[in-house]
């Protein structure tokens, strides 16, 4: 019996046809090793050479090839590499303890793990790519096409309530992650808000 549990697969468009290929690849190599289970015992195969705890070296060398692999794909800042070699460190350590290896291996998923952290990169890359799009087109709120589609992409759970985003002391900050404003004409009415403030402050100035 075989089961696998995979997940969605972004695209990301600033990405080369032989980058995506490279992280799809990866992509495969992992899931074929954390995240399909079979046999009667329903692991992974990473997790069948766990219960010998002697071979957890082989283990241990796949996670760095993983890692390796990502990291020729595209260049990682410091912060995400030292997480994802963290981990690596983590899941070897680990891996010498019977039984327990199995079940943390299960819960952690060490490869696994750093591609999303890898792929956390790659989204804030394309994030700053629509941050870039021209802004000369607008829609029906007034506001540009590119800033829209990103609020559009923030989960409704991820949205402040109604009116926080005007006087709501948290960094009004418009993302895949998180906004604080509750709807478009709210993201709207602060950006003219704000656009008037500047307005008004530049008229002082030249009059002075």
């Amino acid at each position: 019996m075989v089961y696998k549990n995979s997940n969605r697969r972004q695209t990301y468009r600033h990405l080369t046809n032989e980058q995506a290929l490279s992280l799809n690849q990866v992509r495969d190599h992992i899931d074929e090793l954390e995240n399909t289970y079979s046999g009667y015992l329903l692991l992974a195969q990473s997790e069948y050479c766990l219960l010998l705890p002697l071979l957890n070296p082989l283990v241990i060398i796949q996670n760095k090839k993983h890692l390796k692999h990502l990291c020729k794909i595209t260049d990682l800042p410091k912060e995400y590499l030292r997480k994802m070699k963290r981990n690596v460190w983590l899941q070897s350590a680990m891996g010498f303890v019977p039984i327990a290896n199995i079940i943390f291996a299960r819960k952690f998923k060490c490869s696994t793990r750093n591609l999303n952290i890898f792929e956390q990169h790659l989204q804030h890359e394309e994030d700053k790519l629509l941050f870039m799009q021209s802004t000369d087109s607008s829609n029906e709120d007034g506001l540009p096409i590119h800033i829209t589609q990103l609020f559009n992409k923030c989960q409704a759970a991820k949205r402040g309530h109604p009116g926080s985003g005007k006087n709501g002391g948290r960094k009004r900050v418009t993302s895949l992650y998180y906004t604080p404003y509750a709807s478009l004409s709210d993201l709207n009415d602060s950006i003219k808000s704000k656009q008037s403030n500047e307005s008004v402050a530049s008229t002082a100035i030249n009059s002075s």
